[in-house]
């Protein structure tokens, strides 16, 4: 397993064989194992998954075993092994490094064909609470410098397998989209004195028309230039602490937005397969407090095409100041 960088586009790829081997890939069709007897994710087959990491037992039962409501344990297919910190390769023609990071499954829930839409409120904080640790835990390791958390919903949203579950990969290089985001942090400071990233959500509470919801420190919106339909951010309004640092009260806050934007968004939109991202932990030299860690959830109601590959650019359908009045007309 190996990063490799492309100097012409200036991105870095990841080389990992393993991923090679998951369960759809090359299959036209999704492999949904609605059998929760086959499934290595469904409690009572926690022998079909590598040893746990961390796991939510409320009867105090015994590790890898039955008793659990949420557990975490690595990915038996990563796109990263190994701990952070190698040294890359000699610089040539081409760089590479060795992809050592973490890569880990957090099991949300026991039961097979439940929607996070569906969890209870006490529910989505335990999931957020081992997350949280997570993040805690792998963000000592000072090599690691960027640490995503992202669920795929869907086969269209790249699922592979329909229990629910969010991945966490961190790793010791910092990827395209964020080094684009620092560099446009560091632009607007040096012209302002400001942060980009509270500026712009002090505009989106004042404007108002793309926000959905308010509570406490932490408000769900749809960006002004959002990439595609119903593109959704939650995010704190001003600036935050680190999400490993986050109090049960501002988690609590932070889960009902989030739970609140994936239920309007299937009662607006026919429940949309969607991807979640948050960049828990970004760390820069430049910028030690720059980064402010927001959730997106991204539905995928169509497919990328050339355009898209060819310029990296999106065609978005559906204004998001449209979008909104569906999303705030839906039950949350």
């Amino acid at each position: 397993m190996e990063f490799r960088f492309d100097p012409l586009r200036r991105y870095w790829v990841v080389i990992s064989p393993k991923r090679a081997w998951r369960p759809n890939d090359f299959e036209t069709q999704h492999r949904d194992i609605g059998d929760p007897a086959a499934c290595p994710f469904c409690e009572g087959n926690e022998a079909e998954t590598p040893p746990e990491v961390l796991a939510v037992r409320p009867d105090g039962s015994a590790p890898d075993g039955p008793g659990w409501s949420v557990r975490v344990v690595p990915n038996l297919f990563p796109a990263f092994i190994g701990e952070p910190g190698a040294d890359p390769r000699p610089p040539g023609a081409y760089r590479a490094a060795p992809a050592r990071g973490y890569h880990e499954v957090i099991i949300e829930h026991t039961r097979h064909d439940t929607e996070l839409a569906d969890y209870s409120a006490e529910h989505a904080l335990l999931v957020l609470r081992a997350l949280r640790e997570r993040v805690r835990a792998i963000a000592r390791d000072s090599a690691v410098r960027d640490l995503l958390l992202f669920r795929n919903t869907g086969p269209r949203a790249g699922a592979s397998l329909r229990h629910p579950h969010t991945q966490l990969v961190a790793m010791h290089e910092v990827p395209r989209t964020i080094e684009t985001e620092l560099a446009g942090i560091r632009e607007h400071r040096r012209a302002t004195g400001r942060c980009l990233l509270c500026d712009l959500a002090a505009v989106e509470m004042q404007e108002g028309t793309r926000v959905l919801e308010r509570a406490g420190s932490f408000a769900s919106y749809l960006p002004y230039a959002g990439r595609i339909p119903c593109e959704i951010f939650v995010a704190p309004v001003a600036h935050p602490p680190p999400f490993a640092d986050l109090s049960d009260a501002d988690l609590a806050d932070f889960s009902a937005l989030l739970l609140g934007a994936i239920r309007r968004l299937r009662g607006a939109f026919r429940d949309p397969p969607y991807n979640f991202l948050l960049h828990a932990l970004v760390r820069s030299d430049e910028l030690p407090d720059g980064h402010h860690w927001r959730a997106e959830i991204l539905p995928r109601r169509g497919q990328f095409g050339g355009f898209e590959l060819g310029t990296g650019m999106f065609i978005n359908s559906l204004p998001p100041e449209e979008a909104v009045l569906r999303l705030r007309a839906a039950a949350p």
